[in-house]
């Protein structure tokens, strides 16, 4: 997790939009291969972080946010398949 906030931090800083970090994130979910249920857990939460920003709250830590719920829906996913094996 500390090195992908590393990368947005960075992105951040070089200028990028919230709305544009958000949306390329959407594109790379949703080409990525994962496992189905966790695709659509990612796609559900950029897709609230994507209405938040819409809204107006398009800050830094909507966007550290949404990558600690990225990694914490990864995280139960893989605890998951690790217990039922």
């Amino acid at each position: 997790m500390h090195a992908a906030v590393i990368d947005l931090r960075s992105l951040w800083e070089q200028g990028y939009a919230a709305i544009d970090i958000v949306g390329t994130l959407f594109r790379v979910t949703k080409t990525a291969q994962l496992p189905e249920k966790t695709k659509l857990a990612f796609i559900k939460e950029i897709a609230f972080t994507h209405m938040k920003i819409a809204d107006g709250v398009n800050s830094l830590l909507q966007l550290t946010g949404l990558i600690g719920r990225l990694c914490q829906i990864a995280l139960d996913e893989e605890k998951a398949k690790v217990s039922s094996a």
